[in-house]
């Protein structure tokens, strides 16, 4: 029961770290009132990234897998159009021991090679950090930034009533 509050924790250390602590440095150069626009190129940006990166590694795990799996195992999937990832996963258990530590080894192999290339791609991420110039914040706010926004629903209630009458 207990356990969760520490898992909590760390995903949350996580996540901060991920989600919220870039938006400072895509935030800093911006003029103030093109930040809206500016975050949310940021989150789409970020949501890609986010799906490209689960594609890419699902897809090296699944071929992985397809290549390192043993025959006697494949042979329980009918179709080539399964996904082995997951359909595999519940079956394990059962197996008899010679194949149930070549499906581990073929797990733990496929899983290895995904984790590389993913490693791969988040230092060539990294080392494109580096080029960065270090910014400083804002540290003034503009008076009249939203003001046009807020005056726009009463001019369209203004002008419909104008119509109307």
């Amino acid at each position: 029961m207990h356990s969760w509050v520490g898992y909590q924790v760390i995903e949350g250390i996580g996540l901060g770290t991920l989600l919220v602590a870039p938006q400072f440095s895509v935030l800093a150069p911006v003029k103030i009132t093109e930040s809206a626009h500016a975050l949310a190129f940021f989150v789409f940006v970020r949501s890609f990234s986010s799906a490209w990166g689960a594609t890419i590694g699902g897809t090296i795990l699944q071929n992985e897998l397809k290549k390192k799996l043993p025959r006697a195992f494949l042979e329980l999937f009918h179709g080539e159009g399964v996904k082995i990832t997951f359909a595999a996963i519940p079956k394990i258990g059962g197996l008899a021991e010679p194949l149930k530590t070549g499906v581990r080894d073929a797990f733990a192999s496929s899983l290895r090679t995904m984790w590389f290339v993913m490693l791969a791609i988040s230092l060539l991420g990294f080392f494109t950090v580096l080029g960065m110039e270090q910014l400083k914040m804002h540290e003034v706010t503009d008076e009249n930034w939203g003001l046009e926004e807020r005056k726009k629903p009463v001019d369209e209630e203004n002008d419909r009533e104008m119509l109307t009458s």
